[in-house]
């Protein structure tokens, strides 16, 4: 076996010197942002614990592979996302401190706990027993994007393996994969530099819509004309995705960082938006908020339950920018 992606390699080599030398933790925390392959690294490292053959993994939305089930001394820990949950309960570390615990039937038994922050405080405590006393040939592999959102005394008993390559190694092989172009650049600028979310992006078409309104942004006047044409291309894209993006764009300006196919259009913008304050519309969701305050709140209604207004919301921030 090798590392599942090429950025990979030394994560493997130090996973595959750990084994020889006996030293093997007890429990390894793969860390790092979303995109970068960290589950698919854990399917490997669990598959070469049981001496079996990786199998054929399902991809998620952001790249990252998802596997529940493959042997029966390896058991895979998630949210159940589609279910309308955004939390690892309670019971479920229960089962798997249970399994855990329980006889393998080949020696050794795996754990993997998929986005480990999505844990609620009553799972994480529960999960803290059976990092305190680990049983004989047992292994943990939990995988986070937001390490601080653990519990301190989680990360504490982990051996934390940072997963976040150059991103020289990401336009390498993102290139290789579908061709050196100008594309390339803008995805993984909009995927923040994650070549298995570029990718994602690129096969759902939604980077491209993306970054045509983002394109529109800096050249955004008052007339009525500039302001229907980027509303409507606003909502022709991921609303987070663009969200995510106007706010890239405002700090990349800031600090100088370039930005795809912006030239320099964004530079005069970013400190304005990040200190000016509406104060005369009265509307609850903006007043009294810089304007980068402003996309994150409007983020986080497109985010909640709520069933927000999307064209009002777009709306609304479009109007503030100009304003600003």
């Amino acid at each position: 076996m090798s590392a599942p992606y090429p950025w990979l390699a030394p994560h493997w080599r130090q996973f595959e010197a750990w084994r020889a030398a006996g030293r093997l933790p007890h429990a390894i925390l793969l860390s790092g942002p979303a995109g970068w392959g960290k589950a698919k690294l854990a399917f490997a490292m669990a598959t070469k614990l049981l001496g079996i053959t990786p199998q054929q993994v399902r991809e998620g939305d952001d790249g990252e592979a998802t596997e529940r089930q493959v042997h029966a001394d390896l058991r895979w820990v998630e949210a159940d996302l589609e279910g309308g949950s955004r939390q690892i309960k309670i019971d479920q570390i229960r089962e798997f401190a249970g399994f855990i615990a329980s006889t393998s039937m080949s020696g050794v038994k795996v754990g993997v706990i998929v986005e480990a922050e999505r844990m609620n405080t009553n799972a994480a405590n529960a999960l803290l027993k059976t990092l305190e006393e680990p049983a004989g040939a047992t292994h943990l592999i939990l995988i986070t994007h937001r390490p601080g959102a653990l519990l301190a005394t989680i990360r504490s008993r982990c051996q934390v393996v940072p997963v976040m390559p150059s991103p020289d190694l990401a336009r390498t092989w993102l290139g290789q994969a579908v061709g050196m172009s100008e594309a390339v650049d803008g995805l993984l600028w909009l995927s923040s530099f994650a070549p298995l979310r570029a990718m994602a992006l690129l096969q759902d078409g939604s980077a491209a819509a993306s970054l045509a309104a983002l394109a529109l942004l800096p050249k955004l006047s008052s007339g009525e004309s500039s302001l229907r044409a980027t509303l409507t291309a606003a909502l022709a894209a991921d609303p987070v995705l663009l969200l995510d993006g106007w706010l890239r764009a405002l700090h990349d300006a800031e600090v100088g960082n370039s930005i795809p196919g912006a030239a320099g259009s964004w530079t005069h913008l970013a400190a304005t938006a990040r200190a000016v304050a509406d104060t005369s519309s009265g509307d609850a969701l903006f007043t009294e908020a810089p304007f980068t305050d402003a996309i994150l709140q409007a983020k986080r209604h497109v985010l909640s339950t709520s069933n927000p207004n999307l064209p009002w919301l777009l709306e609304a921030l479009l109007q503030r920018w100009v304003a600003a």
